[in-house]
Formats: C-alpha cells, sequence, structure tokens
C-alpha cells in the first residue's frame, strides 16, 4: 500500500530507485526486529532500521529541514554506527 501511495505522491523525476531499494529495506529491518530470536539479532535489526530512516527521511538532501530531520531521527533511534559519523548540524 505504501508502494502504490509513493508511486502516486512522488514526482518521476526525483530519481526514485533509491526510494524504491530503501522501503524494502526499511520494511525487513522492522520485520527482523519483530522475528528475531535473541538480542544480537534484534540490535542488528534495530541499526538497520535506523540506518534505513535516516536515508529515508534524508531523501531530499538538498533540503536543509531534512538534513536536520534526518540527523534528528538517527540521534532519537539511537543508530550507534552511524550518529558518530555524522558532521554536527551548522547553524
Amino acid at each position: 500500500m505504501i508502494v502504490l501511495y509513493a508511486a502516486y505522491y512522488m514526482p518521476e523525476d526525483d530519481g526514485l530507485g533509491r526510494f524504491y531499494a530503501l522501503l524494502p529495506a526499511f520494511a525487513g529491518g522492522m520485520l527482523g526486529i519483530v522475528l528475531a530470536e535473541n538480542l544480537i539479532l534484534m540490535l542488528v535489526f534495530w541499526e538497520i532500521t535506523s540506518l534505513t530512516s535516516f536515508l529515508l527521511i534524508a531523501y531530499k538532501f538538498e533540503a536543509h529541514d531534512a538534513r536536520i530531520a534526518a540527523r534528528m531521527a538517527l540521534a532519537v533511534t539511537g543508530g550507534c554506527c552511524c550518529s558518530a559519523a555524522s558532521p554536527p548540524a551548522s547553524s
């Protein structure tokens, strides 16, 4: 359902290949969190979900607000592997 909505909502000149690659990766990470049988595996899927969430929010990286929102989402979800590599926000 989300893919159908995105196909209608997103303009075609946006380069949708990256978006349509990230969307199932995000859904797969969410499914992995639910189906994980141990804590380590759940943390791996949590990181995948955090990273793909960051990349989906920052999809329109030209917009300053999208970059700030993506960094904030990464800080809130605790993307440990990526938050150290993210440069600080400039005012």
